[in-house]
């Protein structure tokens, strides 16, 4: 694998960490975890070109 392709591998799980804590931050009702999952989300997007 190439180092290119790991990058895209990488970039890609990350896109895939954001969904998931997206989804969670939906789904709960929790005040607390909302805002645990809202500040994961904003630390993920300088990560992420899109």
């Amino acid at each position: 694998m190439t180092v290119a392709s790991k990058v895209k591998q990488t970039l890609a799980n990350l896109k895939g960490i954001k969904s998931t804590m997206q989804l969670y931050f939906i789904q709960t009702e929790d005040k607390n975890a909302k805002a645990i999952y809202e500040e994961a989300i904003k630390k993920l997007k300088p990560y992420l070109l899109h």
